[in-house]
């Protein structure tokens, strides 16, 4: 609850395996922190640069420190935008209804 950023860095492996979109993430989000990751597997569906987080490449060092000053100066709105963005596409009562109307059209076929 002290954070005023929080990091997250998603490397893809030496075979090639990646992560989807880290609950960690949007756990974040949820909580208006201004998150900053990797243009990593489905990270970029979650944070759009510089509206909801931020994203940098993986391992450029430079570009995350880059995103940390951008983060510190950017207020409120990208907090709220990120927050918004997990209420309106990952909320679980929303969620369930989509399922329940896929299975209704699923059944009805």
């Amino acid at each position: 609850k002290d954070a005023d950023i929080f990091l997250h860095h998603s490397v893809t492996a030496e075979s090639g395996d990646e992560e989807g979109i880290p609950n960690v993430i949007m756990e974040a989000m949820a909580t208006g922190l201004p998150v900053i990751s990797t243009y990593h597997s489905g990270i970029p569906e979650l944070i759009e640069d510089g509206v909801s987080g931020y994203l940098v490449e993986e391992k450029n060092i430079s570009m995350y420190a880059e995103k940390i000053k951008e983060a510190t100066d950017s207020g409120e709105d990208l907090s709220r935008n990120a927050r918004a963005k997990i209420v309106d596409a990952f909320n679980l009562e929303k969620q369930n209804r989509k399922i329940v109307e896929l299975y209704k059209k699923i059944l009805s076929a």
